[in-house]
């Protein structure tokens, strides 16, 4: 009997643009976004955003979703919108049986190299790495998203840390 692939679907939620990446085996496969940000009804847009991130995690076959932790250093308008996307993802998983991990930006960005002492910098960081190791131009939030998978991966023994290569 063949062995069971391990889909990894890392998530770097927001309200209004939230990142993914899917892993197969350690792998990174493909990434995208799911952008609500022209719906300027927040409790609409909350709505959408939770609908399509679980039709995502359905679409991928996901055994595993990972996610990036709720950051408190947030006003209160948005941590509590965070708190409604993040909730549904987790009610998601639970009630399909995946596998779920929440992962903070101070465990995820130095396991991947980045420094992890200035947000914009961090950010700025991550879409670079993101350029030098899998030769693609993304968004901050896809950025994100890859790297949290990939720390996500090494950190659970599924893949080594990739290294920026030189074309």
């Amino acid at each position: 009997m063949a062995k069971k692939e391990k889909r990894v679907l890392a998530l770097d939620t927001s309200t209004k643009v939230t990142g993914w990446a899917l892993f197969i085996d350690g792998e990174y496969k493909r990434s995208g976004s799911i952008d609500m940000h022209k719906i300027k009804d927040s409790t609409k847009r909350s709505k959408d955003m939770c609908f399509n991130i679980t039709a995502l995690i359905s679409q991928s076959k996901a055994d595993e979703v990972v996610i990036e932790e709720l950051p408190s250093k947030r006003n209160m308008k948005t941590v509590r919108a965070l708190s409604r996307i993040i909730g549904a993802v987790f009610y998601h998983c639970v009630n399909k049986n995946l596998k779920y991990e929440e992962i903070s930006c101070a465990v995820w960005r130095p396991t991947v190299g980045i420094d992890n002492s200035n947000r914009d910098n961090a950010k700025l960081m991550s879409i670079n790495r993101v350029k030098k190791v899998y030769f693609k131009s993304v968004t901050d939030d896809e950025a994100d998203a890859i790297n949290i998978g990939e720390a996500y991966c090494v950190r659970n023994g599924y893949a080594e840390l990739k290294e920026a290569k030189i074309r």
